[in-house]
């Protein structure tokens, strides 16, 4: 059994979001993401989400990018 440390964790956050919104129908719009009230959204890293979501090649996942990246700015302005 491997073991997860802090680092691994935070970078497993941004893939494991992405795969559970390419898994789920209607997943790539605003309403569904806030739905979901996902928390620790500063955490999560930017770049690695857009990355991850071009890389995949996948038009939903382009989408949901661009939305998650709109709520971590709303989460970042909510917490000033």
């Amino acid at each position: 059994v491997a073991a997860f440390t802090g680092s691994d964790i935070d970078k497993a956050a941004e893939e494991t979001l992405l795969d559970l919104l390419y898994l789920t129908a209607g997943s790539d719009n605003y309403d569904f993401l806030e739905e979901l009230r996902l928390q620790n959204l500063g955490e999560l890293d930017p770049k690695r989400v857009v990355q991850l979501a071009t890389r995949s090649g996948r038009p939903k996942l382009d989408r949901a990018a661009r939305l998650i990246l709109q709520l971590i700015a709303e989460d970042a302005e909510d917490t000033r």
